[in-house]
This record gives C-alpha cells, sequence and structure tokens, in this order.
C-alpha cells in the first residue's frame, strides 16, 4: 500500500511538472523544487519507520546508507537526474575518511548514489536537540560536534577516531566546510579537520568528486540530466603524524580539484571569467602573507592550490598589507558570491574570502564588470 501511494504520488507530480514546465521556464524550477522536497520528505518519514527495526537487527550505522539509496532511487526518477559512478570498488574501503566536493543541497543526491555502507556523518552539536532529526541521527550513529567549543570539539574527534577502528566503521566529511557552487569548477581551501581524523587513526583517505552541475541547477534553473561522479584510489595515512596533515590537505584537493575539472562540463560566459578574475586577485592579496597561495604559470584561478586552509586574517592596515594571526581549528574559509544582477545582463559582483569563526576578518575584492 504504501509503495503503491509513492508511485501514485510521484506520477501526479510528474505529470504537473511535465506540464508547468511547458509554460514557464521559472515554474518548471519550482516544480522541481517542490518534487525535491517531497522526496526528502518520504525519505525522512521512511526513515523514522525503519530505524527501530535497523537498530534492532544490529544494522545501526546502515540507517544513513538505506535513506541514502531509498533517496536515490525515488528523487533521480522524480527529477530525471542520473548518476554515472567510476571507482565503485573504492567504496570497499573500511575504515577510511571518505571526503567530497560540497556545492549545494543537491548534494543529497550525490550522497546518495555513492553512500557506503557502516559510515557516518558528522554534524554541529545544536542538531542534537532537534526534535525527531536529533533522535534518529542519534540512533543513526552521527558524530556531534560542538564547533564552539575546541577542547570538546577535540575529544569528539578523538572518540571518533577510536570508533573508527574499533567498529570498522567510515566517516563522511566535506573538507570544504560550506556549500560552494561556482559557474566554473572549483574547490575553496579545504579545513583540517577530517585530514587530522584521518591521521590520529591512521586510515585512508577516499576522495570522492561530483562533477560541476551549475548547468542542471541554480537559482532559476533545475534540469534533468546525467552527472558523473568519481571515487578516487584511497589515500593511505599510515605512518604520517600531525606535521604531515597540511601537506596531505594540499595533496587530497589538488587531485579532487584536478577530477572536478576533468569531469566537468566547460562553462564559459562572461559571468564565469569574471570570477576567474576576482579569485585570481584574491590569490595574489594572499600571496603577501607569510603563507602564500600559488598560482601555477598562467594564474588560471581555476587551478589554484592553496594550503589546505587560508589562514584567519586581520583587518588591512593603512598601508594596505595583510597580517596573519593564529586561529586554532578555523584555517579554512569559506568564499562568498553575491550577485546582482544589471542592465544589458551585466553583474556587479563581490568575492569576500572570510574566516570560519569570524566574519569581521575578511579579504574582499571588487569583481571586474562582466560587460566590460
Amino acid at each position: 500500500m504504501f509503495i503503491e501511494a509513492i508511485l501514485l504520488v510521484g506520477t501526479a507530480v510528474a505529470t504537473a511538472k511535465f506540464y508547468f514546465s511547458s509554460k514557464s521556464p521559472l515554474v518548471g524550477y519550482y516544480a522541481q523544487l517542490t518534487t525535491y522536497f517531497i522526496c526528502l520528505l518520504i525519505c525522512s518519514v521512511w526513515g523514522i519507520v525503519a530505524t527501530p527495526f535497523m537498530v534492532l537487527a544490529g544494522n545501526r550505522y546502515d540507517i544513513q546508507w538505506l535513506v541514502a539509496r531509498s533517496f536515490y532511487e525515488l528523487a533521480s526518477r522524480w527529477l530525471g537526474i542520473t548518476m554515472k559512478v567510476e571507482g565503485w570498488e573504492h567504496l570497499e574501503t573500511r575504515p577510511a575518511i571518505y571526503v567530497g566536493n560540497h556545492q549545494s543541497m543537491v548534494d543529497i543526491l550525490f550522497l546518495g548514489r555513492i553512500y557506503p555502507k557502516r559510515c557516518t556523518i558528522t554534524a554541529k552539536k545544536s542538531l542534537q536537540f532537534s526534535p525527531f532529526l536529533g533522535q534518529w541521527m542519534t540512533l543513526a550513529g552521527a558524530i556531534f560536534i560542538n564547533r564552539g567549543n575546541n577542547k570538546e570539539a577535540l575529544r569528539s574527534l578523538q572518540k571518533a577516531g577510536d570508533d573508527l577502528k574499533e567498529k570498522e566503521l567510515s566517516i563522511w566529511m566535506f573538507p570544504e566546510g560550506t556549500r560552494t557552487l561556482f559557474q566554473t569548477p572549483n574547490l575553496l581551501p579545504f579545513k583540517k579537520g577530517a585530514f587530522h581524523l584521518a591521521v590520529q587513526s591512521g586510515v585512508p583517505i577516499v576522495p570522492v568528486v561530483c562533477e560541476n552541475y551549475w548547468r542542471l541547477y541554480h537559482k532559476g534553473t533545475f534540469g534533468g540530466g546525467e552527472l558523473k561522479i568519481k571515487v578516487l584510489p584511497p589515500i593511505p595515512t599510515t605512518g604520517l603524524t600531525a606535521a604531515d596533515v597540511t601537506q596531505l590537505s594540499i595533496d587530497t584537493r589538488e587531485v579532487m580539484l584536478k577530477a572536478l575539472q576533468e569531469l566537468s562540463v566547460p562553462v564559459s560566459t562572461p559571468v564565469a571569467e569574471a570570477d576567474n578574475a576576482a579569485l585570481a586577485k584574491v590569490a595574489e592579496q594572499f600571496k603577501s602573507t607569510s603563507t602564500s597561495l600559488p598560482i601555477p604559470p598562467g594564474g588560471d584561478p581555476t587551478h589554484l592550490s592553496p594550503i589546505g586552509g587560508v589562514p584567519k586574517m586581520s583587518p588591512p592596515e593603512s598601508s594596505g598589507q595583510w597580517t596573519p594571526s593564529s586561529s586554532f581549528l578555523s584555517d579554512a574559509s569559506a568564499v562568498h558570491v553575491n550577485a546582482s544582477a544589471e542592465a544589458a545582463g551585466a553583474r556587479d559582483r563581490k568575492i569576500s574570502v572570510s574566516s570560519a569563526e569570524s566574519s569581521d576578518d575578511m579579504v574582499m575584492v571588487d569583481r571586474p564588470n562582466a560587460a566590460a
């Protein structure tokens, strides 16, 4: 009866979506969004129903795998988005730290396609006390981290490291720390938490890359099509120490960025090119600090290979120079892109690089006018 109801709802949603999409692209966008959230709701209910039985059967750490796979099987059909995976064999690596690129909420679909068994996630501590969601995540073995308390966060990560080997578990993490959906494939600097945990536990890093899907999804656009995912070979951490964490994060980011650029469909628009120019200016500002952000010959910002995390930056002095200030566990930064449309399709955008802990410390660069 439950399956029949889902099929009935799916048929109705798909029919309505097709009808409205033919009338207006914007209406089609909201129809796809509605479909997406309906799928999330159905799978959330399914997860709540299945969780007690999974726990009783001794499969607590497969709850998230079950819900993720169910979401993909349902949503991919209703949304018309399929995922082609390369490197399936590497998903058998366990225990491991899986790291993926983070673009938008649509990543849930990407996760649903490849989420490995006996894998859990990290989440901010406040979610543990959310009604229903917090209880479900606790039962599913999620690791809650208090980001506002460094000592408590370290204790949580240390316990997670112990559980990895003892219980043969893996952990999924997004090392960028925030969502980033550029028109051209790129990655933010990586936070180091995942790499500290891997080195501490002696387990490999398994990078997973989903191609840039700007062409299918961004504000006002939500289409269908095929996306490519590549699971890269495990990166061993045996014999590494805390002193090697920065280089490990650099190496991992570089192989992931290369794979992202190879997988992604090239996009060349005035806005994308202007974004690249602005990112290059940000990189040049960091080059004046004691910790450089190197750019390969040619200065292509899509090939930036910054350190595992850009240091927290102090506000500029009158001289215009930047001085790095120390910051524990917050060495990664977030890139915020705020755009506003202008006449003739031109946009004036600012790209800011700010500390993960404080919005007061940032580098702000004016992006060239796309119409110029």
